[in-house]
């Protein structure tokens, strides 16, 4: 619900702090799928990949030149669907590919649109996009309940979120020093791990204070987990089944 204009700022910022790096992919979601931020896109160094709503129109997908919504270009479920050069929205003037999917335990049929070749990378690449999802859960109502604080000017709210940050940074390390010195169910009483690092940690860090437990000594972010949290068996069900490339069919389409 945020205009164009009112985020342009930041993305041009972005694109300086960010100039270092061989390749950045801007991932979106449907609220930031809009005109603008595409036409923007096409004069930036990035790639990107914009989930689109299924009300969006789309030209060039059938030989007639009629146009389709995207909910009537959905795929069956465990199919893919991989669009080139298609056009979009009522004006038809932004011009992009488009991969469709319909996958076996996921509730929401997806629509990237994207500047890169589509292909079933594109729906891994995208699924990245929902770790951030995480942080922002931890940072507010999570954790920290940063929206509670009602601070309204921009450098205080600054200050306050570097606050958040290291205190964030600094529970998940501990988290993860805990994993490491085989401690976790000290603080964790689940058979299989059932909390977050940054809840671990921040159980532990409680201890540190009251029950007179020792800081552990930290080492860098654990790269890979291993011992991954599910919130139940259906989650890690439905976590094991995403983008099984066994069970997709995949429909490449020509525009």
């Amino acid at each position: 619900s945020v205009a164009f204009e009112k985020y342009q700022p930041l993305l041009e910022r972005a694109v300086q702090v960010l100039s270092s790096f061989e390749e950045v992919v801007l991932l979106a979601d449907r609220g930031f799928a809009n005109q603008e931020l595409v036409r923007w896109l096409q004069t930036s160094p990035w790639h990107w990949g914009i989930r689109v709503p299924s009300d969006t129109t789309v030209y060039g997908v059938h030989k007639r030149g009629f146009s389709r919504e995207v909910r009537q270009l959905y795929p069956p479920k465990g199919q893919v669907k991989l669009y080139h050069q298609v056009r979009i929205w009522t004006d038809a003037q932004l011009q992009c590919n488009l991969a469709l999917a319909s996958m076996r335990g996921v509730k929401d049929k997806w629509a990237i649109m994207t500047d890169e070749t589509p292909t079933l990378e594109t729906f891994w690449d995208y699924g990245l996009r929902f770790r951030i999802e995480q942080l922002f859960l931890d940072s507010k109502s999570g954790v920290f309940d940063w929206e509670g604080s009602r601070v309204r000017n921009v450098e205080a709210l600054e200050r306050l979120y570097l606050v958040v940050a290291i205190s964030l940074l600094f529970a998940t390390i501990t988290g993860m020093a805990v994993q490491r010195a085989d401690l976790r169910r000290q603080v964790d009483t689940h058979w299989r791990r059932g909390l977050s690092y940054l809840k671990i940690g921040l159980r532990w860090l409680t201890g540190v204070v009251h029950k007179g437990r020792d800081f552990l000594p930290f080492d860098a972010l654990l790269y890979r987990d291993p011992e991954p949290c599910f919130a139940s068996a259906k989650a890690k069900q439905k976590h094991l089944e995403q983008f099984s490339i066994e069970r997709v069919q995949t429909f490449y389409c020509s525009a």
